[in-house]
């Protein structure tokens, strides 16, 4: 493969990646949907700020050495099993129907089971 496919390549790849919604797009969009769009743009800045602060600390850690990179792997692959454990955890947890009061809102709904 030429440099010329491999740039090619790449860019498709990155450009796909790029605009297909992920979980950062659906955090975006709920705090829009309940909070509002100034809020949304919290939400979004602290996206943007959290990708870039990973970005530079992959950086260093991959300039710095090859052992601490392989650190970071593996502490980054424990905490998306953890996360993943949590959510199935979540998941089989039971719900009693009709209330379903996970995060407090801005304004008061009323309470469970009233409504």
């Amino acid at each position: 493969m030429d440099i010329t496919t491999a740039l090619l390549s790449f860019s498709l790849a990155a450009a796909l990646l790029t605009v297909t919604p992920g979980l950062d797009t659906a955090r975006v969009l709920r705090t829009a949907a309940g909070e509002g769009p100034r809020r949304a743009m919290l939400a979004g800045a602290g996206v943007v700020t959290g990708v870039l602060a990973w970005g530079r600390i992959a950086a260093l850690v991959l300039a710095v050495s090859e052992r601490a990179y392989r650190v970071l792997r593996l502490a980054d692959g424990a905490y998306l099993i953890w996360l993943g454990l949590g959510m199935v955890r979540s998941a089989a947890r039971p719900q009693m129907p009709g209330c379903r009061r996970s995060r407090p809102r801005r304004r008061p709904t009323g309470s469970c089971g009233a409504g």
